[in-house]
């Protein structure tokens, strides 16, 4: 008997009902990424023991294989470190909000990252906005986010540069999208943001690049990860802010972080 429509359509929706409770909530995608993660790491691990023998049994003697052992070696690490990273996305913590003042928590990565940019002919412009209202968030999830980010503009300085960062009140009225701390549209008005912007004078991204910059395990660079920007977005996602990212060839980027300021009653 030929099936109707309708029969049909209730067919699909059961498929795909019975689809979901493989995976009934959220927290799945962490054990399931857990296990992925174990079972990949268990043989790479092995793979590597076994290089490790042979250069141990070929010596030096044979200079064109130690070569081409160091080489597995090297893709053996940059494996190891796509998995830690993605370990780190799919098990990042909920933030625990606290009111913070965006310019101490930016001094802070700063004094931390200026011996590097000092060794790297780079140097730190600070143009920090005075008085700026405090704002709800982890105060260790926003520094690893500065840090991402400097360190990226850092990479893309290959012959040194300026590195600016800038932070700024920005009224409700201004800003594009209208935000709460759940990252939800407010209807009841507009907030007003507190924003932090860091530029370099580096390479610059393509706008064929631009397009895929948040795409997991994409990467402008050779050895990289291709996750560290889709973490940084990902936790300015959960602290109800945005990431915008304005970058020209042989120039430089821009990366604008705009944040919610805390109400008085939060």
């Amino acid at each position: 008997m030929k099936k109707t429509q309708g029969q049909k359509g209730q067919e699909d929706r059961k498929e795909r009902k019975d689809r979901k409770s493989c995976f009934p909530n959220e927290y799945n995608l962490e054990t399931l990424a857990k296990g992925i993660i174990h079972e990949i790491r268990n043989p790479l691990n092995s793979v590597y023991a076994h290089v490790q023998l042979l250069e141990e049994e070929i010596g030096e003697e044979r200079e064109d294989l130690c070569d081409s052992l160091m080489q597995i070696k090297v893709g053996i690490s940059q494996i190891d470190g796509i998995l830690r990273e993605f370990g780190r996305f799919v098990r990042q913590a909920k933030p625990m909000l606290k009111k913070e003042n965006l310019n101490s928590l930016l001094s802070d990565v700063l004094r931390f990252v200026d011996a590097e940019c000092h060794a790297c002919n780079i140097k730190i412009v600070k143009q920090f906005s005075n008085d700026l209202p405090e704002i709800l968030v982890d105060a260790n999830q926003i520094k690893q986010v500065v840090l991402n980010l400097i360190l990226n503009a850092n990479q893309a300085m290959l012959n040194g540069g300026t590195l600016t960062v800038t932070t700024f009140l920005l009224p409700g009225a201004e800003c594009k999208a209208k935000v709460n701390e759940k990252g939800e549209k407010s209807e009841k008005g507009e907030r007003d943001c507190v924003c932090l912007e860091i530029q370099d004078t580096g390479i610059g991204i393509s706008k064929e690049q631009m397009t895929r910059i948040f795409d997991l395990f994409y990467s402008t660079k050779s050895a990289g990860t291709g996750l560290g920007l889709p973490i940084v977005q990902k936790t300015i996602h959960d602290h109800g802010g945005r990431i915008e990212i304005a970058s020209y060839p042989g120039k430089g980027t821009g990366v604008r972080v705009i944040l919610p300021v805390a109400k008085d009653e939060e």
